[in-house]
Parts: C-alpha cells; sequence; structure tokens
C-alpha cells in the first residue's frame, strides 16, 4: 500500500488513510472504501507495468504489520463480505479489500489484460469471504499461518484447529478465486541456524496444494541469510524440483542433491 498510495498524502489527505480503534487516522494501512484513491494507486501500478513490459503479475496488498480500517464503510464492506460465516471476529478484512483490489484490476485490465493482479490473504484478510468474487484477473495469495512449529508440521492431516482453519480457507478461497496462489513458509524463523524438521512435509504440502486447485506456490525459506541458514541449498534445489513435478520422492531428491553436490 506505501507503493501504491504513499504516506506522503497524509497531510492533505488524512481520509486516504486508516482510522484506528481510537477514532485517529494512522497511515498503518489505507482507507479502502475510499474511491479516491482507486485512480493514485491506479497510476502508479501503471508506471510501475510500463517500465516493466514482461511483468505478468503484480500485488496489490496491505503494508505487513496487521490493522485494517475501521471507518464504518470499510466495516460495512467487511460485514457484508463475511455475513458471520465463522470468522474469528466479529468481521474480517477481505470485504473491503476485494472492493478496493478488484477496482484497481479492472482498470488496468483496460491497457494490461494479460497482468495478474495479486493480494494477499494474510492477517486482516486471511479469511475467506462468501459474498465477494475476485475478477478474472485477480490472484489470491494465501499465506500458511498454520506452517508454524509450535503446530504439527504437516497441516494436511493434522487435527489441530490451525491446521483444519487453514484447509478450509482454502476450499473457502477456491470459491472466490480463479487463481488461488499459495505463500508456504518452510524457514525456522525463530533461528535460522537451528535445524528445521520439515523437508518430509514440504512434498506432502505441495501435492495437497496441487490437489485443491492451487496454480501457484511461492516458498519462503530463510530470507534473511542463504550462506549460514540450515540445509539452504538442497532446500532450494529441492523445492524447485518438486515445483516442476510434486510427484517426486522427497527422499530421493535429497540423495541426489548429497551426491551430486558433495560427491563420495
Amino acid at each position: 500500500f506505501n507503493q501504491l498510495v504513499p504516506p506522503g498524502h497524509f497531510a492533505d489527505h488524512p481520509d486516504y488513510f486508516m482510522l484506528d480503534e481510537n477514532g485517529n487516522r494512522i497511515t498503518r494501512q489505507l482507507c479502502l472504501s475510499n474511491p479516491q484513491i482507486v485512480p493514485i494507486a491506479v497510476k502508479n501500478m501503471l508506471e510501475v507495468l510500463k517500465a516493466s513490459p514482461l511483468a505478468e503479475i503484480i500485488s496489490v496488498s496491505a503494508n505487513d504489520g496487521g490493522g485494517r480500517c475501521h471507518c464504518p464503510p470499510c466495516r460495512a464492506l467487511d460485514k457484508a463480505a463475511t455475513a458471520g460465516k465463522h470468522c474469528p471476529t466479529d468481521w474480517c478484512g477481505a470485504g473491503s479489500l476485494l472492493h478496493f483490489v478488484n477496482q484497481v484490476a479492472e482498470a488496468v485490465e483496460k491497457e494490461y489484460p494479460h497482468v495478474l493482479i495479486s493480494t494477499l490473504a494474510y492477517m486482516a484478510s486471511h479469511h475467506a469471504p462468501v459474498k465477494v468474487k475476485c475478477r478474472d484477473n485477480v490472484a489470491i495469495r494465501l499465506c500458511n499461518h498454520s506452517q508454524i512449529l509450535n503446530w504439527p508440521l504437516d497441516f494436511t492431516t493434522s487435527q489441530d484447529t490451525g491446521a483444519k482453519y487453514y484447509r478450509q480457507q482454502i476450499i473457502n478461497w477456491s470459491k472466490s478465486t480463479k487463481n488461488l496462489h499459495i505463500w508456504e513458509y518452510v524457514g525456522n524463523y525463530p533461528d535460522i541456524l537451528m535445524p528445521n524438521p520439515n523437508m518430509h512435509v514440504i512434498a506432502q504440502a505441495t501435492r495437497y496444494y496441487e490437489e485443491h486447485g492451487v496454480s501457484s506456490i511461492m516458498f519462503q525459506g530463510n530470507h534473511g541469510s542463504t550462506i549460514g541458514s540450515e540445509r539452504a541449498l538442497m532446500r532450494v534445489w529441492v523445492m524447485a524440483k518438486l515445483l516442476w513435478d510434486s510427484s517426486r520422492d522427497m527422499g530421493e531428491l535429497q540423495k541426489d542433491f548429497i551426491w551430486g553436490f558433495y560427491g563420495a
């Protein structure tokens, strides 16, 4: 959001930005029900796409760190979209987000019909709506909140509440978009040097996504360190192989890497 509608607008237009729980306008996120921010975002997106003629996808996503606008129009959009269907809170942020993203996507499509507009289903927008659909040129990038180390590693079979909730979001989002993408976390982010016993899960997760209509996966590894992180080179090589062909055997891929890279 900061790149689409820069915080520099705040001085003259605080109404472009979110209303917090205390009734103050702050620049953490945008006020997605304000129609005046749409042309600003579209203009900046078109400039990016003009400078990147080979681009096939561009992101329209909230700033990291959470937060959402509490103004009455935004809350109304969010409540109407979820309709109380087991949302973790009394209202979830996907409704106002898609209200904004669909407008941007419609405008961009006129000049770049081949480009997908991607938005994150993450934090406030993680819960899928039941009454709002994405335009055909909108992709949802669902983030795997359940894939953290204090829960069972294999979300595909776990009966943990978080894992079951995540599986349901995959199903629900697939009803709202024709382009369901995944942001999958595979690193040990509290300590990137520590062993992370999840290599076996990566293959199972990849196949699960493919079986449930996911068309794109992005594995986030240990982005903070590409040299010292645990099994970094093996992980990247194995994940690339799985993305080409999810039927590959994880154990055999690891053996292939070890003998091919290190030799005897």
